[in-house]
């Protein structure tokens, strides 16, 4: 394993949205369903069509959602709410709204509008990062024992000792270069690792001596590490 550029992308968009819509809206379904007390996930709005039923004039519509089970199921439900015409326009494909689901019966859903906002932000930035790195997995930009070092492994700080292209192109367009780090340990102890790795165009002004970088190694194998640069 020689390295990698970057592990997730420069930020994470909270979609402010949902702030607008946990203002407006509160959690509405019966007490006789078992969802409300059911496991909290992430659940994504596919599509959403009006049902032609309103409520003291404001309109009624049916959401489609996809969650993933705390199992790891994949579940595909819908869910009637009444909206205000206010946070009307909001509901749209690709919203993360927090989804309780039945255990028994993961088809059973309801959207908890109560649930505390800044919990919720937290678990939406989680499922950001896991679904960032299954993509990179399947297009193979990332390797099993690169993600095991991910998840696993022990966060550090380094400095960029040297870096020299060899003068090839990898990954599409990214520079490979030989990079020199000394990497401090948690301990406060160093220890020095070359790693040969793509660097994206974008990256390119980080790649210089003195420059520090984010480090993530096993501490049984510390000549592979994961490499983000500090930009």
């Amino acid at each position: 394993m020689s390295g990698y550029k970057s592990w997730f992308p420069a930020r994470f968009v909270i979609n402010a949205v949902v702030g607008i819509i946990f203002g407006s809206l509160l959690m509405t379904a019966s007490g006789c369903s078992k969802a409300a007390s059911g496991p909290l996930v992430v659940g994504t709005v596919v599509s959403t069509r009006p049902t032609n039923t309103y409520v003291n004039s404001q309109p009624q519509i049916e959401m489609t959602m996809q969650f993933t089970t705390l199992d790891g199921k994949q579940v595909t439900s819908s869910y009637r709410k009444v909206i205000p015409f206010t946070a009307l326009a909001q509901i749209q494909p690709g919203l993360e709204l927090p989804l309780r689901y039945d255990p028994k019966n993961p088809r059973d859903i309801m959207i908890d509008w109560k649930v505390d906002e800044k919990m919720f932000q937290k678990m939406v930035q989680e499922k950001d990062q896991k679904d960032y790195v299954q993509r990179l997995v399947a297009t193979g930009q990332l390797t099993k024992k690169e993600l095991n070092i991910k998840e696993k492994g022990v966060q550090a700080k380094g400095i960029l000792i040297s870096s020299k292209p060899t003068g090839r192109i990898v990954n599409g367009d990214e520079t490979e270069m030989v990079l020199h780090v000394k990497v401090t340990r948690p301990d406060g102890s160093t220890f020095d690792v070359t790693i040969t790795a793509g660097v994206a165009q974008r990256d390119i002004q980080y790649a210089l001596p003195g420059s520090m970088v984010y480090v993530e190694y096993m501490p049984n194998d510390e000549k592979n590490i994961l490499l983000e640069w500090n930009n």
